[in-house]
């Protein structure tokens, strides 16, 4: 796609806005395996570890994740080691303005509004953890004491607190992701 940028916009600005972006992108839309912005190409590979979880990158950048029936769940990974993520959104599949406490990406088949910023009221999330118990890591979140240390200080919003309590009952121990600075194949 080939876009005329109206007079008056800072283009390199803009151009630079996107590539932010693109990385987002790719996490998000699996069908999407390259984003070229001016010069610069941005490609996602795909792996799958001996683990089971999928090895996504996109440049320097990587994450590992786990796929069940209704959401993938990613975190980002530095040198083999895992980092929690620490602010985010659902997304579904492109990010809305439902805040997760999380520390994974949750990139989920939820119901939304019109406007695809929030979810529909009342709409059910406990289908994004099912399923999940089977993988040969058997839980997408960070379980037991890790999950308690978590984020305890923020106030989670109604979805949030929907997400984490699902997860919480599925939880195992050895779930995904792994503990911070924890590492597998």
């Amino acid at each position: 796609m080939v876009l005329d940028v109206r007079s008056g916009i800072d283009t390199e600005t803009l151009l630079d806005d996107f590539r932010r972006e693109a990385i987002d992108l790719l996490l998000e839309l699996p069908a999407l395996q390259t984003i070229v912005i001016d010069e610069d190409e941005f490609v996602r590979t795909e792996s799958i570890l001996e683990s089971g979880l999928r090895e996504l990158r996109v440049g320097d950048h990587c994450w590992w994740e786990h796929r069940g029936a209704s959401a993938r769940w990613l975190v980002p990974v530095v040198e083999g080691v895992v980092r929690p993520v620490h602010d985010d959104v659902l997304r579904a599949p492109t990010r809305s303005d439902e805040e997760l406490s999380l520390p994974a990406l949750v990139v989920a088949d939820v119901p939304m509004q019109p406007d695809r910023r929030r979810m529909l009221p009342g709409a059910p999330v406990e289908h994004l953890v099912q399923g999940t118990q089977t993988s040969s890591r058997p839980y997408p979140v960070i379980s037991d004491s890790r999950w308690c240390r978590y984020r305890v200080s923020r106030a989670a919003r109604s979805t949030d607190a929907s997400v984490r309590h699902c997860s919480m009952s599925f939880a195992a121990p050895g779930g995904f992701p792994p503990r911070a600075g924890e590492t597998i194949s």
